[in-house]
C-alpha cells in the first residue's frame, strides 16, 4: 500500500512536470516566436515535422498587430531590418507548402498565408515611408526604384495567390473564416499603400474573374470584396 501511495505521488508529480513542459514550450512571445521562424527556415529541407506547430501560427496571426515586436521610435532603416527578415521567413514557409500541395487549405497554411498578408502591408508601407525619404538626385535612385518595384510585384502576386487560395481552392468553412475576414481587414489597406496604375491593374483583373465559374463558391463575398477595394481607393 505504502509503495502504491509513493508510485501514485511520483505518477501526479510527472504529470504536472510534462504538463507544465508542454505549455512553457507553447507559450510563445515575440522573441520566442521569431526564434521558432528562423528555426524552421534552418530545418524545413531535412526536417518537414517542424511545421507540425500549430501554437506558432495561431500566435503570430492572432498577434499579427504587435509581431514582430519594432519600436514606435525605430527609423525606416531600422523597422526593416525587423521586417524583412520574419518576411523572408513566412514566405519559405508558404513556398514549401506551395511545392508540397495538400487536397484542402488547412487551419495552419489559412493562418501562414493571412499573416503574410498583414506583414506585406506592414512591408510596404514602410519601404512606401523609405521611398518617400529618397533623393531623386542621387545615384543608387533609379536602382533602389527597380528594387521598389520588384518589391511591388511579389505583393501584388501575394493579393493575387491569396484571391485564388481563398476563393477557389478552399473547401473548409473554418479556414474560410480566416482567409476572408483577414483580406477584408489587410486588402483595402495594401491597395491603398499602392500606386494608382497598379490597384488599377487588380481591380480589373478581380473583376474580369468575378464572373468565372471557379469563383462562384463564394461569389457573394468575392463580389464584396472588389466593392471594398474599390470604395477604398475610389475606383
Amino acid at each position: 500500500m505504502k509503495y502504491q501511495k509513493h508510485l501514485i505521488f511520483y505518477l501526479f508529480l510527472f504529470f504536472i512536470s510534462s504538463k507544465a513542459y508542454f505549455q512553457s514550450r507553447n507559450n510563445y512571445d515575440n522573441t520566442s516566436a521569431s526564434k521558432a521562424l528562423a528555426d524552421i527556415q534552418k530545418t524545413l529541407k531535412t526536417d518537414e515535422t517542424i511545421l507540425n506547430n500549430k501554437e506558432l501560427f495561431e500566435y503570430i496571426y492572432t498577434n499579427h498587430t504587435s509581431f514582430p515586436t519594432i519600436s514606435s521610435e525605430s527609423s525606416v532603416d531600422e523597422k526593416l531590418q525587423v521586417i524583412l527578415p520574419i518576411y523572408s521567413q513566412l514566405t519559405y514557409i508558404s513556398y514549401h507548402f506551395l511545392k508540397n500541395p495538400s487536397d484542402s487549405v488547412s487551419e495552419e497554411q489559412a493562418m501562414l498565408y493571412a499573416t503574410i498578408g498583414y506583414q506585406s502591408l506592414k512591408l510596404l508601407t514602410t519601404i512606401n515611408n523609405f521611398m518617400k525619404s529618397l533623393d531623386k538626385n542621387d545615384p543608387s535612385y533609379s536602382t533602389r526604384m527597380n528594387g521598389y518595384y520588384q518589391g511591388l510585384n511579389g505583393i501584388q502576386q501575394m493579393m493575387e495567390g491569396y484571391i485564388i487560395t481563398t476563393f477557389i481552392e478552399n473547401q473548409n468553412t473554418k479556414v474560410d473564416d480566416i482567409l476572408v475576414s483577414s483580406i477584408y481587414e489587410f486588402g483595402p489597406k495594401i491597395m491603398k499603400e499602392f500606386p494608382v496604375e497598379r490597384s488599377e491593374n487588380l481591380i480589373n483583373q478581380f473583376e474580369d474573374k468575378a464572373t468565372q465559374k471557379d469563383y462562384m463558391r463564394l461569389s457573394k463575398e468575392y463580389n464584396k470584396l472588389i466593392e471594398v477595394l474599390k470604395v477604398d481607393k475610389h475606383l
